[in-house]
C-alpha cells in the first residue's frame, strides 16, 4: 500500500485506524512531527487553530477538509460544541472563543485521520508514513479496503497506459519498423523461396509481404518529398527579395518611422546610447524620439521594442545593418547618431 491509497479510499484509512487508540494516534503525531508543547495537554482535546499549526496549512483548509469528511471524522470524535458546553470547553482549552458561536474539537484520532485526508501538507506525507508502518506489520481483514486500494491501483495503471499509448501515437517505433523492413527487403531478395519459407514469413508478417514492402516504400517517399518540400520553402523564404515599404505609408503610421526620416543620420562610426525617456534629447536616441513625438503629436511606443524597431526599419528601409551592444554606460546602437539631416527614408528610396 501507498500513502495515494490513503488519500483517496476511506476504506483503507478506516481499516488503517481501526485499532489505534488516542495514545497511539498521539504516539504517531509526535513522532511525525516533534512538538514544541504538549499538543493535547492532557484533556484530549486540540481546536481547529492548533490543527493548522500543526499540519503548517491554513485554518480555512482545515475547515474545508471538516465540512466535507464531516461523517467520517465524526467518527474519530471530532466533536463541535456550542452554548453553555462551549463555555466549559473555553476554559478547559484555555482559548479566547467568547464571540465565536460554535467550536470544533479535535481528538487525536480525528486528527489523525485528517493527515491521511491532506495531500499537499509534508507534516501530513510523513503521518501517512508512520501509518503505513503500521498496516505493514499486521494483515488487512477489510474486503472493501483492498477493494479500494486494488481500485486506486489500476485507475493509476489506466492513466499512466494512456500516456504510453499517447507517446506511441505522436512516435515512430523505430525497432519495430526496422525489423519489419529487414524482414521484408531479406524475403523480397531470395531468389526461390520455398513454401515453408514463404509460410514462415507470412506468420510474422499479417499482411501480404510484397505489398507491406510497397507501402512501406511509398511510405517513406512520401515522407521524404515532404520533408524536401519543406526544406525548399524555408530557403526560398529566407532568401528571396524582400519587397520594400510604402515610405509614405510608413512614415505616416510609424512614429519611429518618422521621427527617424527627420532627426536621424547614418554614420558608420557613430555609437549613440538609446538612453532613458527623461534623458537628454540632444545625446540619447530615445529621449530624441519622445521630444518628437510630443512636438508633432505622435503615439509613443515603449523603450524595450524602440531599439528593435529602429534596428528593423533601417535593415528593412534603408538595407544597412545596425549594430547593438552594451556597457557600463548603457545600451547603444551602432552606426546611426542623431543630427539634421531630413528625409532620411525618402531619400533611401
Amino acid at each position: 500500500m501507498n500513502d495515494l491509497i490513503l488519500i483517496e479510499s476511506q476504506s483503507a484509512r478506516t481499516e488503517t485506524l481501526i485499532n489505534v487508540t488516542d495514545d497511539r494516534a498521539v504516539e504517531c503525531l509526535n513522532k511525525a512531527k516533534a512538538l514544541t508543547m504538549a499538543l493535547w495537554q492532557g484533556r484530549g482535546a486540540a481546536t481547529t487553530k492548533q490543527m493548522a499549526e500543526y499540519y503548517e496549512i491554513s485554518e480555512d483548509t482545515v475547515q474545508t477538509f471538516a465540512r466535507t469528511n464531516r461523517d467520517e471524522l465524526l467518527s474519530d470524535g471530532l466533536k463541535i460544541v456550542k452554548g453553555k458546553e462551549l463555555k466549559d470547553v473555553v476554559l478547559t482549552l484555555n482559548t479566547t472563543s467568547d464571540k465565536t458561536p460554535s467550536l470544533t474539537i479535535w481528538t487525536p484520532r480525528a486528527a489523525l485521520r485528517l493527515g491521511l485526508l491532506l495531500r499537499d501538507s509534508p507534516i501530513a506525507k510523513a503521518v501517512r508514513t508512520e501509518m503505513l508502518d503500521i498496516v505493514e506489520s499486521k494483515p488487512v481483514h477489510d474486503l472493501q479496503t483492498v477493494l479500494d486500494a486494488s481500485a486506486v491501483i489500476i485507475e493509476e495503471v489506466e492513466r499512466l497506459r494512456e500516456e504510453n499509448n499517447h507517446l506511441k501515437r505522436v512516435s515512430i517505433d523505430l525497432t519495430e519498423i526496422k525489423y519489419k523492413l529487414d524482414t521484408l527487403i531479406h524475403a523480397s531478395r531470395a531468389s526461390k523461396p520455398t513454401p515453408k519459407a514463404l509460410k514462415s514469413t507470412q506468420n510474422e508478417l499479417p499482411l501480404d509481404i510484397e505489398q507491406r514492402y510497397k507501402e512501406s516504400q511509398a511510405a517513406l517517399l512520401a515522407a521524404k518529398t515532404l520533408e524536401n518540400e519543406a526544406k525548399a520553402k524555408a530557403l526560398t523564404n529566407k532568401f528571396a527579395p524582400k519587397a520594400k515599404p510604402d515610405i509614405d505609408n510608413l512614415i505616416a503610421t510609424d512614429s519611429v518611422a518618422a521621427w527617424l526620416n527627420e532627426s536621424v543620420v547614418l554614420d558608420p562610426k557613430a555609437k549613440t546610447y538609446v538612453g532613458k525617456a527623461t534623458g537628454n534629447p540632444d545625446t540619447h536616441l530615445y529621449p530624441n524620439y519622445v521630444t518628437y513625438c510630443k512636438q508633432h503629436r505622435l503615439e509613443l511606443i515603449n523603450i524595450q521594442r524602440f531599439s528593435r524597431h529602429l534596428m528593423s526599419l533601417v535593415e528593412m528601409t534603408l538595407e544597412v545593418k545596425l549594430g547593438k551592444g552594451k556597457d557600463g554606460v548603457g545600451c547603444h546602437v551602432k552606426g546611426v547618431a542623431i543630427g539634421e539631416a531630413k528625409n532620411l527614408l525618402m531619400a533611401g528610396r
